[in-house]
């Protein structure tokens, strides 16, 4: 919601684009959180938002990202 607080502590970064190819141990985004158990809710929910698959695994769903975009009301 357009009211909610946001808090700058908190996000994702260095997200990897769709279909990238990682081997086991590298990250798929760094999350930012204001203490761990925020952590670990943020992580629990990227990783259930992922499909793993295998080297034999080439198609992958292209699904928007950003769902909304919120705007000043000026």
């Amino acid at each position: 919601r357009a009211d909610d607080p946001i808090d700058p502590r908190v996000g994702l970064g260095q997200v990897r684009p769709l279909g990238t190819r990682l081997t086991t141990g590298e990250p798929v985004a760094w999350v930012h959180a204001a203490d761990a158990a925020g952590a670990a809710r943020a992580v629990a929910q990227v990783q259930a938002a992922c499909t793993w698959g295998d080297e034999t695994d080439t198609a992958w769903i292209d699904a928007p990202s950003v769902m909304d975009t919120v705007a000043s009301a000026s």
